[in-house]
Protein backbone atom coordinates (compact mmCIF):
# COMPACT_ATOMS: atom_id res chain seq x y z
CA UNK A 1 0.00 0.00 0.00
CA UNK A 2 1.28 3.06 -1.05
CA UNK A 3 0.43 6.67 1.78
CA UNK A 4 0.83 9.59 1.08
CA UNK A 5 2.06 12.31 3.78
CA UNK A 6 2.92 15.85 4.07
CA UNK A 7 6.42 16.45 5.69
CA UNK A 8 9.07 19.36 5.39
CA UNK A 9 11.32 18.42 2.70
CA UNK A 10 14.97 19.49 1.40
CA UNK A 11 17.05 18.70 -1.77
CA UNK A 12 20.63 19.49 -1.99
CA UNK A 13 22.93 19.69 -4.98
CA UNK A 14 27.07 20.06 -4.71
CA UNK A 15 28.18 22.75 -6.86
CA UNK A 16 30.72 22.41 -9.55
CA UNK A 17 30.62 18.59 -8.52
CA UNK A 18 31.60 17.34 -11.81
CA UNK A 19 34.84 19.29 -11.65
CA UNK A 20 35.49 18.16 -8.00
CA UNK A 21 34.64 14.45 -9.25
CA UNK A 22 36.81 15.03 -12.60
CA UNK A 23 40.04 16.75 -10.15
CA UNK A 24 40.03 14.17 -7.17
CA UNK A 25 40.78 10.51 -6.37
CA UNK A 26 37.29 8.73 -6.39
CA UNK A 27 38.21 6.96 -2.75
CA UNK A 28 39.16 10.13 -1.42
CA UNK A 29 36.20 12.30 -2.55
CA UNK A 30 33.78 9.44 -1.04
CA UNK A 31 35.61 9.65 2.10
CA UNK A 32 35.46 13.21 2.22
CA UNK A 33 31.94 12.77 1.47
CA UNK A 34 30.94 10.14 4.23
CA UNK A 35 32.82 11.87 6.82
CA UNK A 36 30.78 14.93 6.21
CA UNK A 37 27.83 12.86 6.58
CA UNK A 38 28.96 11.13 9.76
CA UNK A 39 29.86 14.61 11.32
CA UNK A 40 26.25 15.20 10.56
CA UNK A 41 24.43 12.42 12.17
CA UNK A 42 26.32 12.70 15.15
CA UNK A 43 25.34 16.61 15.62
CA UNK A 44 23.72 15.23 18.74
CA UNK A 45 26.60 14.12 20.19
CA UNK A 46 29.28 16.85 20.48
CA UNK A 47 29.64 16.44 23.88
CA UNK A 48 33.17 16.04 24.42
CA UNK A 49 34.97 18.15 26.96
CA UNK A 50 31.32 18.97 28.23
CA UNK A 51 30.30 18.58 31.66
CA UNK A 52 27.15 15.90 31.30
CA UNK A 53 24.92 17.81 33.73
CA UNK A 54 24.97 20.38 31.65
CA UNK A 55 24.58 19.46 28.48
CA UNK A 56 20.88 20.93 26.81
CA UNK A 57 19.36 19.37 24.06
CA UNK A 58 16.55 21.03 21.79
CA UNK A 59 14.90 17.42 21.45
CA UNK A 60 14.60 16.22 25.27
CA UNK A 61 11.74 13.83 23.62
CA UNK A 62 13.97 12.32 20.77
CA UNK A 63 16.01 9.25 22.16
CA UNK A 64 20.08 9.52 21.91
CA UNK A 65 20.19 7.84 18.50
CA UNK A 66 16.89 8.94 16.63
CA UNK A 67 18.26 10.56 13.46
CA UNK A 68 16.88 14.53 13.53
CA UNK A 69 15.32 13.84 10.15
CA UNK A 70 15.26 10.82 6.85
CA UNK A 71 18.20 11.63 4.26
CA UNK A 72 18.43 10.25 0.91
CA UNK A 73 21.14 10.06 -1.41
CA UNK A 74 22.16 10.06 -5.32
CA UNK A 75 25.36 11.01 -6.35
CA UNK A 76 25.39 14.77 -5.77
CA UNK A 77 21.98 14.82 -4.85
CA UNK A 78 21.11 15.12 -0.98
CA UNK A 79 16.97 14.76 0.04
CA UNK A 80 15.63 15.40 3.44
CA UNK A 81 12.29 14.38 4.75
CA UNK A 82 11.09 15.68 8.15
CA UNK A 83 10.40 12.37 10.47
CA UNK A 84 6.55 14.46 11.07
CA UNK A 85 4.36 16.81 9.41
CA UNK A 86 4.96 18.80 13.04
CA UNK A 87 7.19 22.09 13.57
CA UNK A 88 8.78 19.74 15.83
CA UNK A 89 9.62 17.48 12.59
CA UNK A 90 10.47 20.77 10.67
CA UNK A 91 12.83 22.28 12.83
CA UNK A 92 14.81 19.16 13.16
CA UNK A 93 15.47 19.07 9.41
CA UNK A 94 16.58 22.43 9.39
CA UNK A 95 19.19 22.10 12.08
CA UNK A 96 19.92 19.00 10.57
CA UNK A 97 20.32 20.72 7.03
CA UNK A 98 22.46 23.73 8.79
CA UNK A 99 24.94 21.15 10.10
CA UNK A 100 25.06 19.23 7.01
CA UNK A 101 26.23 22.58 5.27
CA UNK A 102 28.76 23.57 7.44
CA UNK A 103 30.30 20.21 7.24
CA UNK A 104 29.84 19.67 3.48
CA UNK A 105 31.84 23.55 3.10
CA UNK A 106 34.39 22.61 5.66
CA UNK A 107 35.63 19.83 3.27
CA UNK A 108 35.10 22.17 0.17
CA UNK A 109 31.65 20.71 -0.90
CA UNK A 110 29.37 23.58 -1.14
CA UNK A 111 25.53 22.57 -1.20
CA UNK A 112 22.92 24.55 -2.55
CA UNK A 113 19.45 23.89 -1.67
CA UNK A 114 15.73 24.40 -1.18
CA UNK A 115 13.51 23.34 1.72
CA UNK A 116 9.51 23.04 0.90
CA UNK A 117 6.58 21.47 2.17
CA UNK A 118 4.10 19.46 1.08
CA UNK A 119 2.81 15.90 0.21
CA UNK A 120 5.46 13.46 -0.94
CA UNK A 121 5.37 9.52 -1.48
CA UNK A 122 8.65 8.01 -0.24
CA UNK A 123 8.56 3.74 -1.42
CA UNK A 124 11.80 2.93 0.11
CA UNK A 125 10.91 -0.66 -0.94
CA UNK A 126 10.97 0.60 -4.20
CA UNK A 127 13.20 3.77 -4.26
CA UNK A 128 10.51 5.66 -4.89
CA UNK A 129 10.02 9.45 -4.48
CA UNK A 130 7.28 11.28 -5.71
CA UNK A 131 4.87 14.38 -4.97
CA UNK A 132 4.59 18.05 -5.12
CA UNK A 133 6.46 19.16 -1.82
CA UNK A 134 9.79 17.05 -3.59
CA UNK A 135 8.88 19.04 -7.05
CA UNK A 136 8.88 22.63 -4.65
CA UNK A 137 12.37 21.71 -3.14
CA UNK A 138 14.07 20.81 -6.43
CA UNK A 139 12.41 23.89 -7.95
CA UNK A 140 13.44 26.56 -5.24
CA UNK A 141 17.07 24.57 -4.85
CA UNK A 142 17.75 24.54 -8.79
CA UNK A 143 16.60 28.24 -9.77
CA UNK A 144 19.44 30.24 -7.17
CA UNK A 145 22.24 31.95 -7.87
CA UNK A 146 24.06 31.51 -5.05
CA UNK A 147 25.61 28.64 -2.44
CA UNK A 148 22.89 29.00 0.34
CA UNK A 149 19.65 27.40 1.52
CA UNK A 150 16.35 28.85 0.86
CA UNK A 151 13.39 27.78 2.55
CA UNK A 152 9.84 27.87 0.56
CA UNK A 153 6.72 30.25 1.86
CA UNK A 154 5.38 27.16 2.17
CA UNK A 155 6.92 26.23 5.05
CA UNK A 156 6.12 29.42 6.47
CA UNK A 157 2.44 29.02 5.84
CA UNK A 158 2.72 25.41 7.46
CA UNK A 159 4.31 26.72 10.65
CA UNK A 160 3.55 30.05 11.46
CA UNK A 161 4.47 30.05 15.31
CA UNK A 162 7.59 28.88 14.54
CA UNK A 163 9.18 31.26 12.12
CA UNK A 164 7.20 34.19 14.50
CA UNK A 165 10.21 33.31 16.84
CA UNK A 166 13.04 34.60 14.09
CA UNK A 167 11.43 37.94 14.69
CA UNK A 168 12.41 37.74 18.18
CA UNK A 169 15.67 39.55 18.32
CA UNK A 170 16.94 37.17 21.31
CA UNK A 171 15.86 33.76 20.09
CA UNK A 172 17.65 31.83 18.48
CA UNK A 173 16.59 31.37 15.76
CA UNK A 174 16.41 34.90 14.39
CA UNK A 175 20.05 34.59 13.65
CA UNK A 176 19.39 30.57 12.50
CA UNK A 177 17.09 31.58 9.77
CA UNK A 178 17.45 34.60 8.51
CA UNK A 179 15.58 36.66 5.96
CA UNK A 180 17.65 37.67 3.09
CA UNK A 181 17.00 38.66 -0.81
CA UNK A 182 17.76 35.74 -2.02
CA UNK A 183 19.73 36.12 -6.29
CA UNK A 184 18.21 33.71 -8.47
CA UNK A 185 19.49 32.51 -12.02
CA UNK A 186 17.20 34.54 -13.88
CA UNK A 187 18.66 38.03 -12.33
CA UNK A 188 15.84 38.79 -9.56
CA UNK A 189 16.20 38.46 -6.13
CA UNK A 190 13.14 37.59 -3.47
CA UNK A 191 13.32 38.11 0.18
CA UNK A 192 12.86 34.25 1.51
CA UNK A 193 14.18 32.69 4.80
CA UNK A 194 17.09 31.18 4.40
CA UNK A 195 19.27 28.54 6.98
CA UNK A 196 22.36 30.40 8.10
CA UNK A 197 25.18 28.40 7.24
CA UNK A 198 27.89 31.22 8.61
CA UNK A 199 26.18 31.21 12.41
CA UNK A 200 28.28 29.65 14.77
CA UNK A 201 31.04 28.30 12.11
CA UNK A 202 34.47 29.66 13.24
CA UNK A 203 37.33 28.59 10.39
CA UNK A 204 41.01 29.79 11.06
CA UNK A 205 41.32 30.95 7.93
CA UNK A 206 38.26 32.32 6.97
CA UNK A 207 35.17 31.96 5.38
CA UNK A 208 36.99 32.68 1.95
CA UNK A 209 39.20 29.80 2.03
CA UNK A 210 35.56 27.49 2.42
CA UNK A 211 35.30 27.81 -1.46
CA UNK A 212 37.43 26.69 -4.10
CA UNK A 213 39.10 28.81 -6.42
CA UNK A 214 39.35 26.80 -10.22
CA UNK A 215 35.59 27.22 -10.71
CA UNK A 216 34.16 28.33 -13.83
CA UNK A 217 32.64 32.05 -14.02
CA UNK A 218 29.12 30.99 -13.23
CA UNK A 219 30.18 29.34 -9.97
CA UNK A 220 32.39 32.25 -9.35
CA UNK A 221 29.27 34.10 -9.58
CA UNK A 222 27.33 31.86 -7.04
CA UNK A 223 30.71 31.98 -4.40
CA UNK A 224 30.62 35.76 -4.82
CA UNK A 225 27.14 35.89 -3.68
CA UNK A 226 27.64 33.03 -1.06
CA UNK A 227 30.29 35.71 0.56
CA UNK A 228 28.09 38.68 0.39
CA UNK A 229 25.43 36.52 1.91
CA UNK A 230 28.26 35.78 4.97
CA UNK A 231 29.50 40.05 5.12
CA UNK A 232 25.65 40.46 5.76
CA UNK A 233 25.38 37.71 8.50
CA UNK A 234 28.43 39.66 10.25
CA UNK A 235 27.37 42.75 9.84
CA UNK A 236 23.70 41.84 11.31
CA UNK A 237 25.70 40.40 14.33
CA UNK A 238 24.12 37.22 13.82
CA UNK A 239 27.39 34.99 13.05
CA UNK A 240 28.44 33.77 16.22
CA UNK A 241 26.67 32.81 19.76
CA UNK A 242 28.38 30.78 22.26
CA UNK A 243 27.06 31.12 25.61
CA UNK A 244 23.95 28.58 26.81
CA UNK A 245 23.23 26.98 23.49
CA UNK A 246 22.01 23.72 23.01
CA UNK A 247 24.50 20.45 21.99
CA UNK A 248 22.73 20.77 18.34
CA UNK A 249 24.03 24.33 17.92
CA UNK A 250 27.33 23.88 18.91
CA UNK A 251 30.21 26.11 17.51
CA UNK A 252 31.81 24.34 14.45
CA UNK A 253 35.74 25.12 14.65
CA UNK A 254 37.60 24.40 11.05
CA UNK A 255 41.20 24.47 11.75
CA UNK A 256 44.18 22.89 11.52
CA UNK A 257 45.77 23.71 15.23
CA UNK A 258 44.29 23.13 18.48
CA UNK A 259 41.72 25.26 19.80
CA UNK A 260 40.78 27.61 20.93
CA UNK A 261 41.47 30.48 17.56
CA UNK A 262 39.59 32.90 15.99
CA UNK A 263 37.86 33.58 12.84
CA UNK A 264 40.49 34.34 9.89
CA UNK A 265 39.04 36.89 7.67
CA UNK A 266 35.64 39.94 7.95
CA UNK A 267 33.01 37.25 6.64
Amino acid sequence: MINTTRRTIAEFDILGFQTIVESTPLEELAAKYAYALDATDHTRHRTRGLNPNRVRTLFEWLPHDAPLCERYIFSDSIFLVSTTDTPDGCIQLLIYAWRLMQEMLALHLPLRGGVSFGEIVVDTSRQMFVGPGLVSAHQLQSSQNWVGAAIDDSVVQAFPQLFSYCSIPDHIFSSLLIKYDVPFKDGTSRQLHTINWRFNLVVKQGTRWLFPESLNDHAREKINNALSYAKFVRDSGKAVAYENLPVELLCLRVGDTNLPFQHGDEL
